[in-house]
C-alpha cells in the first residue's frame, strides 16, 4: 500500500453519494466529519464537494450535510422501457449492433465535471470515471453467525466488486486492512487507510446537562453507552457486568442510547429487555434509545464515563467523539479499539463481566461527572490537526485515483 502524495496545484470536483441515515447512522456521520475534514484545508487545495443524491429524497434527508456541500446532483429518474423495447435492445446487444453504453450515473458525473466519485459499496457497471469504494468492515468474517446466509453471499459479493471494478478501496484501519489483505490477496494494493476523525458541535455545553437529566429522568452521576442495539455491540456482557457491579455500589447507572432495531433479528432488543430484567438491573440499566444528537453530546459532556463494549468495529464512531471531547473511555480489549488509542482508556476482555464490573465501579467510585479539564484541554488542542490530517489524506487518495484514472485513459 503507498501513501498518496498531494498535489497542491490540482483542485479536484469530487463527488459523494449520500449514505441515508435511517437504519444506520454513521454513515450520514461518517459523511459529515468527512465534509469537514475537507473544508479545514487550505483553500487553494479546497475540493469542490458535490453531494449526489437520489431522485426521490427530500432536502430535510441531507440537511445536516448542506453546509458543506458546493452543489447537490440528484439522479434522474428511470425511464421505463416497455417489455418490447427490452427485447428490441437485448436482441441488437446479442448480435453486435449496440456496445455496451457508459453507466447514466457517470455520464451525469462526467457532464457535471466530476473529477472522482466516492460511495459505500462497488461501482456499478460500465462506470468510466475513477471510483473510491469505502468498507467499513469484514464483520461478517469474524463473526458468520450474526449473518444469514444471503447477507453473507452479499457481503462477500460486494466486497469483491469492490476490489476487482474500484479504482481504490477506502478502509478505516490497519484492523480492516489486514481483513481486506486476507480476502482478496490478489487486490491489496488497491487499499488506503483512511481514519476517520469525529467532530463536537461547538455548542455541546450550551444544553445544562442537568435539565437533560431532568428531561430523561436520570441521575447525574452515570455512565454512558451509547451504541445501537446490534448483536455485535455487546450489551449482555454490560448487562451482568453491571447487575456484579450493583452488589459493590447500588446507585451505578449506565444509560444506554441508540437504535432499538436490529435488521438481521427483529426479536433481539426484546430478548436484551428480558436479559435486563432478568439480571435485576432495569432500574440502573436505563434505556432512551434513539435521542436527539444534540442531546446525546450533552450526555457524553455529563457522563463520568463512556463505555465502548463491543465484539467488532471497523473505526469506532463513539470513541472518536470521545477522543475529540476528552473523556474517560472504558473499552473491549478488541485490535481495532487499541488502534483507535483514546487517552486513558480502560480496557477489559469482551466477554469477562467481572472484569468489566470491576472498572465499572473504579469510574463510578473515584471520577465525577462533566469534563476533566486537563483531559478536554489536550483534546480541543490535538481535534484540529488531527482534522486537517483526515482531510489531507482524503485528498491525495483522491487525487491518486485521479491519476490512475487519467493513465487508464490513455492506454
Amino acid at each position: 500500500m503507498t501513501k498518496a502524495q498531494i498535489n497542491p496545484n490540482c483542485r479536484l470536483r469530487i463527488a459523494f453519494a449520500h449514505i441515508p441515515g435511517n437504519r444506520w447512522s454513521a454513515g450520514q456521520y461518517y459523511l459529515k466529519n468527512l465534509f469537514f475534514a475537507l473544508r479545514s484545508l487550505d483553500t487553494a487545495i479546497q475540493p469542490e464537494i458535490l453531494l449526489f443524491v437520489p431522485n426521490n429524497i427530500t432536502p430535510e434527508e441531507y440537511n445536516e450535510l448542506a453546509p458543506y456541500v458546493d452543489e447537490v446532483l440528484q439522479q434522474p429518474a428511470i425511464e421505463r422501457k416497455t417489455f418490447f423495447v427490452e427485447l428490441f435492445i437485448k436482441i441488437q446487444k446479442l448480435i453486435g449492433l449496440i456496445t455496451g453504453k457508459e453507466h447514466p450515473v457517470s455520464a451525469l458525473l462526467k457532464k457535471n465535471k466530476v473529477d472522482v466519485f466516492f460511495t459505500l459499496g462497488p461501482p456499478p457497471s460500465r462506470f468510466s470515471l475513477p471510483f473510491l469504494s469505502w468498507i467499513p468492515d469484514f464483520q461478517h468474517l469474524h463473526y458468520p453467525d450474526f449473518f444469514s446466509e444471503q447477507e453473507l453471499q452479499n457481503r462477500n459479493t460486494s466486497f469483491e466488486r469492490s476490489a476487482r471494478d474500484a479504482t481504490l478501496v477506502i478502509l478505516s484501519s490497519h484492523s480492516a486492512l489486514d481483513d481486506y489483505v486476507k480476502f482478496t490477496p490478489w487486490a491489496k494494493e488497491k487499499a488506503r487507510i483512511l481514519s476517520f476523525v469525529a467532530q463536537i458541535p461547538a455548542e455541546v455545553c450550551m444544553e445544562n446537562p442537568e435539565f437533560l437529566c431532568k428531561k430523561y429522568n436520570i441521575p447525574k452521576r452515570f455512565i454512558l453507552l451509547s451504541n445501537q442495539f446490534w448483536k455485535h455491540k455487546n450489551h449482555e456482557t454490560v448487562i451482568y457486568a453491571l447487575q456484579r457491579a450493583l452488589k459493590k455500589d447500588p446507585e451505578l447507572t449506565i444509560i444506554c442510547t441508540g437504535n432499538t432495531t436490529e435488521s438481521r433479528d427483529s426479536e433481539y432488543f426484546k430478548h436484551l429487555l428480558r436479559s435486563i430484567a432478568h439480571a435485576g438491573v432495569q432500574e440502573r440499566m436505563v434505556v432512551l434509545g434513539l435521542i436527539p444528537r444534540q442531546d446525546l453530546f450533552c450526555l457524553m459532556h455529563q457522563a463520568m464515563a463512556v463505555l465502548q463494549p463491543s465484539f467488532f468495529e471497523g473505526w469506532n464512531t463513539t470513541i472518536e467523539e470521545v477522543k475529540s471531547l476528552g473523556k474517560q473511555l472504558i473499552a473491549s480489549d478488541i485490535p481495532v479499539h487499541r488502534e483507535q488509542n483514546a487517552p486513558g482508556t480502560m480496557y477489559f476482555k469482551p466477554t469477562d463481566a467481572q472484569s468489566l464490573a470491576i472498572l465499572l465501579v473504579d469510574v463510578f467510585t473515584h471520577g465525577s461527572p462533566g469534563l476533566n479539564a486537563d483531559m478536554a484541554a489536550i483534546a480541543k488542542k490535538s481535534l484540529a490537526s488531527r482534522t486537517k490530517h483526515y482531510g489531507n489524506t482524503f485528498l491525495g487518495i483522491a487525487q491518486e485515483a485521479t491519476k490512475i484514472g487519467q493513465r487508464a485513459n490513455t492506454l
